[in-house]
């Protein structure tokens, strides 16, 4: 299961969690962890990805790797945008500009407040704890690893009791693909 990055959504997403943190800025280890705790609550939800970032299981836990690597100053297409709205100090991440919200939809920003709230109180390494508990990195990343290793969507959604859902997923996605060929539409 492949999705296609979306970058405004990953763009606002990060935006949204920045803003209901003090002075809009937060660790960037503890947003990349609400931000994929959303994700994968979202596709298991309503059977769409949120930012459609792959995902990488890292020794410190789940983590969106195209999120990632522009939080970190990676060099691509969409950093000169990022970095219009998106610093990193130091570890933390700081909002400069507030992109709006244009590309995501209410069921969306409900669960980024819902995950704000639910781990209001956990820092970054609490996170870090938090997202060791969850099924999908346990199965991929060996114990005392320093690695990355690829994990699979689908693997999130049996983790959350859907395993139903996975054919439709990539139904749905291979439709969107194909529409979004035929108008040429690139979403990330």
């Amino acid at each position: 299961m492949q999705f296609r990055f979306d970058f405004e959504r990953a763009l606002e997403s990060v935006a949204v969690l920045l803003k209901s943190a003090p002075a809009r800025r937060m660790n960037y280890m503890r947003l990349l962890k609400l931000l994929y705790i959303a994700e994968r609550e979202i596709l298991a939800e309503r059977a769409h990805p949120l930012t459609g970032d792959s995902v990488l299981a890292m020794e410190r836990g789940p983590v969106l790797s195209r999120t990632y690597s522009l939080i970190l100053g990676g060099d691509s297409k969409d950093s000169s945008k990022w970095k219009e709205f998106i610093n990193k100090d130091h570890y933390d991440v700081v909002l400069l500009n507030d992109p709006g919200t244009s590309h995501l939809t209410k069921a969306i920003l409900f669960k980024l407040a819902e995950v704000t709230e639910r781990y209001q109180d956990k820092d970054e390494w609490d996170m870090v704890e938090e997202s060791h508990l969850l099924p999908e990195w346990r199965r991929v990343f060996p114990e005392g690893s320093k690695s990355a290793f690829p994990m699979r969507w689908e693997d999130a959604l049996i983790a959350q009791g859907k395993q139903t859902l996975v054919s439709e997923v990539e139904n749905d996605e291979r439709a969107s693909a194909i529409f979004d060929d035929l108008l040429q539409r690139d979403p990330s």
